[in-house]
């Protein structure tokens, strides 16, 4: 079929006749006689090059249009996994290929599926692809050019990557029919689920460990469950599997020394078990060091000094220290630690430094906090010489724009929501504390800071910050510019009179947590994979204004158990990179990014761990819901692999019912096509060249 526009027009035909009539009479009498031939070339290139001109005026155009009449496919998807070959593989794959046999027909396309989806062809099936990835099935129907018929699914309905596909296959608006093959029966088994701890574990401090057992057929069976560390094991408890089948063992775990630990809990496999493949669970821990020496440094005595006082030795993972300074050079030390000052973790400067510091403590505060780049907590208050923060100016949080000795009574309330150092439930009763004193002074926080309370003035919202953290060149930094806070602790509004010491103790816990590295930061989902399963490393690059980079050379080395390999990393947009590692063998990943910026070098570290449990045999009981939900979707019916009698019919129905009208366009206009330029200049050059020879120029 061939469709016009504006090629029939009735001004552009008079329009066309008048300019070949022109060209005609132009070249019929000539000055310099000329061979007929040539005229009637003369006159053709000038009538053609009129109407090519009139026609792109006009904008006129044709197009072409074919149309055929297809018939739509059932596609038919086959689970190519190492679950279903836990057991009777070879039956199994006879199965799959008698249902191959049975439906074979020309409106059905077979497709095999783990992670990917390929069309089977002539390969065999084999069941033993690492992954089953559902959601690689809906993505393959609708793509563009597949307009599927149907859609027919023959697994165990075990997901091992992607995510519930229930809802893309619903999207697709055609019958979805399931053929079930796999292990339905409940066999004896025992699995371990991933343990619980709260985190964060310390060294030298016993953490509770708590691991669930899933039995299937095997209640009332005596098993001994283990926690190890490597190969020393640490705890051993014999229980009685539950007739429920679920059973949770806990272990006291007290670490010898800091770092990354990895555990394993393990079941000894019992003889009548079919899967002994998930009867342990590894697992890592990071161990922080023991409790962090903290020194609290008054400038003078003070109500404050006495509460933080109190709170920071109520603390168990706390050592602490105190300074207070007195006139004439004294000092009053107080705490139970006994530690120098500069062996301090964390440093608290309550009103410190004041007029009457003496320099030989002063010096070593400075040194640990400005070479050392130790975490520190300004108390700034009335009795703090802000002269003297000069010698700390390039670490400190905050600027100091004017002094005064004025004193404000203020409120406080909630700063930047969400703050990770508040609960969000508590935001509200913050504004139920009393009014504590704030410096006149001109203070602001550095770009950067997490404001966390901000000051009422006469009830009157301000963005003032009162308490805000920051972290800049890898040093943590805190300010709390307000004195009389001992007030928090001792109000009589019972409802608020733990906020003081949550806040303390988050304020501490994020002060001892170590520091994420500011410009290159490595990421994976979890620590620990099983044999042969896909493990994703994404990475997030920001120069030093937190803006991020693209275009980066990233790179991954990956060190395994005897083996050491590079990838790259992929750029994903907004500073964001990804990569993939497959086939790792089983133990300890160390991994190290790298990156090349502008003549630096950048690097992040992961300890990963592969266990020796192939993801596909964790759990091998056939997922009957998922299949029976997705088998329903659409008009279609689940089957089983032993009994699918009807589903030829049915496939052979569906693509009767359904053609596929496919429409091919082509179009061709003059206004806006490179090719009639092309030709328009031609056609000027030959005229001209002709009338160059013929001397008519």
């Amino acid at each position: 079929m061939v469709d016009f526009q504006n090629l029939f027009n009735p001004v552009l035909i008079i329009l066309i006749i008048i300019a070949a009539g022109f060209s005609f009479f132009y070249y019929r009498l000539t000055i310099t006689p000329l061979p007929k031939g040539i005229k009637i070339t003369l006159t053709l290139l000038r009538s053609i090059t009129l109407i090519i001109m009139l026609l792109a005026i006009f904008n006129s155009a044709f197009g072409l249009i074919s149309q055929s009449v297809e018939t739509k496919k059932n596609l038919i998807f086959i689970d190519n996994s190492n679950s279903i070959a836990a057991t009777d593989s070879t039956a199994r794959i006879k199965k799959i290929e008698d249902l191959i046999s049975s439906l074979k027909g020309k409106g059905n396309i077979f497709f095999t599926f783990g992670s990917k989806v390929e069309e089977l062809g002539n390969r065999q099936i084999a069941l033993n692809e690492p992954y089953t990835n559902f959601g690689a099935i809906a993505d393959y129907a609708a793509a563009e050019g597949s307009e599927p018929a149907s859609v027919t699914i023959v697994s165990d309905g075990i997901i091992t990557e992607g995510v519930n596909p229930v809802y893309a296959l619903e999207k697709l608006a055609v019958p979805v029919f399931t053929v079930a093959i796999g292990d339905s029966s409940l066999h004896n088994d025992i699995m371990i689920e991933e343990p619980r701890f709260n985190e964060p574990v310390y060294k030298n401090r016993t953490a509770v460990i708590t691991a669930s057992i899933i039995n299937s057929g095997l209640g009332n069976k005596n098993v001994s469950v283990r926690l190890s560390e490597g190969n020393k094991l640490i705890e051993q408890k014999a229980i009685t599997l539950s007739g429920n089948g679920i059973d949770n063992v806990s272990f006291n775990y007290t670490p010898a020394s800091y770092g990354y630990k990895r555990l394993n809990i393990s079941i000894p496999p019992l003889g009548e078990e079919t899967n002994k493949g998930n009867n342990s669970k590894s697992f890592l821990i990071n161990v922080l060091n023991d409790k962090e020496k903290v020194l609290l440094l008054s400038g003078s005595p003070s109500p404050d000094m006495q509460v933080l006082s109190g709170m920071f030795s109520a603390d168990e993972r706390i050592r602490l220290e105190t300074i207070t300074e007195m006139p004439g050079g004294k000092n009053i030390k107080g705490g139970n630690a006994g530690f120098p000052a500069d062996s301090s973790d964390i440093f608290i400067l309550l009103n410190y430094p004041s007029a009457i510091s003496t320099s030989p403590l002063l010096s070593i505060v400075k040194e640990q906090i400005t070479v050392r780049k130790k975490p520190f907590l300004i108390i700034l208050g009335s009795g703090t010489d802000l002269n003297r923060f000069k010698e700390f100016e390039t670490v400190l949080p905050f600027t100091v724009s004017s002094s005064s000795n004025e004193e404000l009574s203020i409120e406080v309330y909630a700063g930047d929501t969400g703050n990770f150092l508040i609960n969000p439930a508590d935001e509200a009763l913050w504004e139920l504390l009393p009014p504590v004193i704030k410096t006149g002074s001109l203070i602001n926080a550095k770009p950067g800071c997490s404001t966390i309370l901000k000051a009422k003035i006469r009830n009157t919202a301000t963005s003032i910050p009162v308490v805000f953290t920051g972290i800049e060149n890898g040093q943590k930094s805190g300010a709390i510019i307000a004195s009389n806070i001992w007030k928090w602790k001792v109000q009589p509004e019972k409802r608020a009179d733990f906020l003081a010491d949550r806040l303390f103790s988050n304020l501490f816990q994020w002060f001892a947590s170590p520091v994420e590295k500011k410009n290159f930061i490595l990421k994976s989902a979890k620590k620990v994979y099983s044999l042969g399963e896909r493990i994703e490393i994404s990475g997030s690059l920001h120069d030093d204004l937190l803006n991020p980079v693209e275009n980066a050379q990233v790179s991954l080395s990956v060190k395994g158990e005897g083996k050491y390999y590079t990838i790259p990393m992929t750029g994903t947009g907004n500073g964001f990179y990804t990569a993939e590692i497959e086939n790792a063998g089983a133990g300890n990943l160390h991994i190290e990014g790298t990156v090349k910026l502008n003549n630096r070098s950048l690097s992040d570290t992961l300890r990963l761990y592969v266990e020796n449990v192939k993801i596909e045999r964790i759990d091998t009981r056939m997922n009957v819901n998922l299949l029976k939900q997705a088998g329903s979707l659409n008009g279609g019916v689940f089957y089983s692999i032993d009994n699918y009698a009807g589903l030829k019919e049915k496939l052979d129905s569906e693509v009767q019912n359904i053609n596929l009208i496919r429409k091919k366009y082509f179009d061709f206009r003059f206004a806006s096509n490179e090719f009639i330029l092309i030709i328009l200049i031609t056609l000027f050059v030959l005229e001209w060249a002709i009338r160059k020879i013929y001397r008519l120029l």
